[in-house]
């Protein structure tokens, strides 16, 4: 029997917390089940869910709107780069189409970046732009360095607005999205116990589907916070340079 993965969400960013919170509510809330005690901790879990989304987008002020602004330019940026890169696929030279083809790939990999929610973009256009920046040989056949650096730039933009929100609503509220936080993952834990016993007693796989799609985002998100970290480390290393440094003699 297939039962629900621990998992800390409070490693998860608070905007991706937010979004990921979203989606899993809005599955429990359609889930039908006569278990009192599972319903009542889905109630507990999409009250705490409310007040982390109502807390993250309360401010409507200038920060908020420039960070929305810089979203759309993102977007927009990548629909261009995508629009692009799929009418390359029929350029004449078969190693330029093919180049094309597989840039395509990576470009749509996870579907409409559009339709994603903020945190899920971010991620998204960070692992494409990473993965890009990475392919030298592409990027020359397709000439795709002024449609990257379109990317960047405006990825750049909304990544230091929404710091600088984030910064703010943490300088206004000191503890709160900690405290909403915890509050949110004691409430998601105690739903996900409660799915595993009941899924135990019950042998028709009532919570099968469920279940997979939870362990699902969970193995997602795990997997982008380990991209992230190896990203950071990588930087780290580029920034000290080779071990001993400049000052390093061969004798």
């Amino acid at each position: 029997m297939e039962q629900i993965e621990p998992f800390r969400i409070t490693k998860v960013p608070l905007r991706e917390l937010n979004a990921m919170m979203q989606q899993v509510v809005e599955w429990f809330v359609a889930l039908e089940t006569h278990h009192a005690r599972l319903m009542e901790a889905i109630r507990r879990l999409q009250v705490c869910s409310d007040a982390l989304n109502a807390f993250i987008f309360r401010d409507k002020g200038d920060g908020v709107q420039k960070l929305q602004e810089a979203d759309q330019r993102r977007t927009e940026a990548w629909r261009l780069l995508r629009a692009y890169v799929k009418a390359m696929q029929g350029h004449p030279d078969e190693a330029v189409a093919s180049a094309a083809r597989e840039a395509y790939q990576q470009i749509t990999a996870r579907g409409n970046v559009a339709a994603l929610s903020q945190p899920e973009r971010s991620t998204n256009l960070h692992i494409l732009t990473k993965w890009l920046e990475e392919q030298e040989e592409v990027c020359r056949l397709l000439a795709l360095e002024v449609w990257l650096v379109r990317l960047q730039v405006h990825s750049a933009t909304y990544d230091a607005y929404d710091h600088a929100v984030s910064q703010q609503q943490g300088a206004q509220e000191p503890g709160k999205a900690m405290q909403l936080r915890l509050q949110l993952e004691q409430a998601y834990r105690t739903v996900c116990l409660q799915i595993n016993a009941a899924a135990i007693y019950e042998s028709d796989g009532h919570f099968s589907d469920l279940i997979s799609q939870l362990n699902a985002l969970q193995r997602e998100h795990t997997r982008v916070r380990k991209f992230r970290q190896s990203m950071k480390e990588n930087r780290e290393d580029e920034k000290n340079g080779p071990e001993g440094g400049e000052d390093e003699k061969i004798t």
